[in-house]
């Protein structure tokens, strides 16, 4: 008898640990998650614990798009649309429509205070194609040489709050700024003011 006690307190304990360790919690939604294909945009999509914000990373106007939202461990609903969402290893957002279409986010870390490796242009706005920061201080990049090749160049940088600074360029592109809008994406003009933005996506 008090084996088959102790079997069912065992059973229950098992599936008790299992509920919890496969449950997921609507906490972990909270932040920045970068999408590369959002109803066929590059998105940016914020979590804060009432709001959910949408923005469009190609509209150079930054319009974010703001709704109240309510989320469980399986579904979240805003705007009278409910999807269900699951978070795999902490940073990789899978969210799905009622009608079975899937986006893949990515988390972003903010307060970035460093940057390193290579990022590389999303858009095909603006002539640089490439960035790699290899130290604290030195940026290398490709650009595209007017259609004729690709030309290579050495710059300075510096990060200052959610911007970082390109400058003494070897190619002669002047001074760029670029938004830092998580660790792995950053934005801005590289035409010296004319045309889109650029995106780089760190790969």
């Amino acid at each position: 008898m008090k084996n088959k006690r102790a079997l069912i307190v065992l059973t229950a304990l098992l599936f008790s640990m299992t509920v919890s360790c496969s449950a997921q919690s609507s906490n972990a939604l909270i932040g920045k998650w970068f999408f590369e294909d959002f109803n066929g945009y590059l998105s940016l999509i914020e979590f804060t614990r009432t709001q959910m914000l949408i923005r469009n990373l190609e509209d150079d106007d930054d319009d974010t798009e703001t709704m109240s939202y309510q989320a469980d461990s399986a579904t979240i609903t805003a705007d009278g649309e409910t999807m269900r969402y699951t978070i795999q290893n902490g940073n990789v957002l899978t969210l799905t429509t009622p009608d079975g279409e899937k986006y893949i986010g990515k988390k972003l870390q903010s307060n970035v205070t460093a940057l390193s490796g290579k990022y590389e242009l999303v858009n095909d706005a603006g002539l640089i194609e490439t960035l790699e920061f290899t130290n604290k201080s030195t940026v290398r990049g490709t650009a595209d040489a007017l259609g004729m090749g690709t030309a290579r160049f050495t710059a300075k940088y510096k990060i200052s709050g959610s911007q970082v600074e390109l400058s003494e360029s070897s190619g002669g592109y002047g001074t760029i700024y670029l938004e830092i809008i998580g660790d792995s994406i950053l934005k801005g003009n590289t035409f010296g003011g004319f045309g889109d933005d650029s995106i780089f996506v760190k790969r």
